[in-house]
């Protein structure tokens, strides 16, 4: 087995895109206020955490680790949206959200494509633009 560093295994390029970096993962707590964004749900009374990063996109569909494709959920709502009934209205109303914070946000951007690369601030950038100009997020 590769590995980097001498001790660690090398993990893919696909890996990498989908992890939610710490720095990433403070972006998203404090732009969603500490709260579930379907609910608002945040503390316990003790002082627990009851909430949980989910993916918009799900990582095994190649979903990136990235502040437009991630949301703050409760644990119940990060289980509805993964498995339950009402998953079409969960990911409705979190695409909705998603949206309104990013005026172009799209879905063909927030998958993990062969042939993209990790930029410095974590976004992924198409290594040879498409022929058809669509803009990918990364791009300036």
């Amino acid at each position: 087995m590769e590995t980097e560093k001498g001790s660690r295994p090398m993990r893919s390029k696909r890996t990498k895109a989908c992890d939610i970096s710490a720095k990433t993962r403070r972006e998203v707590l404090l732009r969603d206020e500490m709260g579930c964004v379907l609910c608002n749900m945040g503390y316990t009374p003790t002082g627990d955490f009851r909430y949980e990063i989910a993916h918009f996109i799900a990582r095994s569909q190649g979903g990136l680790g990235v502040p437009e494709n991630l949301v703050l959920l409760c644990k119940t709502h990060h289980e509805k949206m993964d498995n339950g009934p009402c998953r079409d209205i969960s990911e409705a109303l979190v695409e909705k959200y998603l949206k309104s914070l990013y005026p172009e946000w799209e879905y063909k951007d927030l998958r993990y494509e062969k042939g993209y690369r990790e930029l410095n601030n974590g976004r992924m950038d198409k290594d040879i633009p498409p022929d058809n100009g669509v803009r990918h997020m990364g791009h300036g």
